[in-house]
């Protein structure tokens, strides 16, 4: 089935986009949205590895589209390409970074990420 609707914004990638994100995604869902801090936290991690790690952060944008589903939530998260490496989520409590991929493994029900021409799509799903 498809989306029941649909939202989207472009941030720039900057640190303070994180809230700006957090702030689209309870105002396109509501506060009271029972999976909204999951989805929340989800996005943030997400936005947040586009804004160190690839060329949204360096001048660039991100893309943020929430689809909402009779029974499940997708946001997905462009960036502008550049980084150097495939996102992994990291087991290791002693690695610098990918803590956050992992927080978005356990908390999501299902994630992707896929290399676009222009840069990489990152999704997840939280159902409810």
């Amino acid at each position: 089935m498809g989306a029941l609707w649909l939202a989207r914004e472009i941030f720039p990638g900057v640190a303070g986009s994180v809230a700006a994100v957090r702030r689209f995604l309870r105002d396109a869902l509501g506060t009271d949205h029972p999976e909204i801090h999951r989805i929340e936290l989800c996005a943030s991690e997400l936005v947040t590895n586009c804004i160190i790690h690839t060329a949204s952060g360096r001048g660039g944008h991100v893309l943020v589209a929430l689809e909402v589903h009779a029974d499940r939530v997708r946001v997905h998260v462009v960036d502008e390409g550049g980084a150097d490496t495939e996102p992994q989520a990291l087991r290791s409590g002693f690695a610098e970074s990918g803590h956050g991929l992992h927080i978005v493994e356990e908390l999501a029900d299902a994630w992707r990420t896929q290399l676009e021409d222009e840069g990489r799509t990152t999704w997840f799903d939280i159902t409810f």
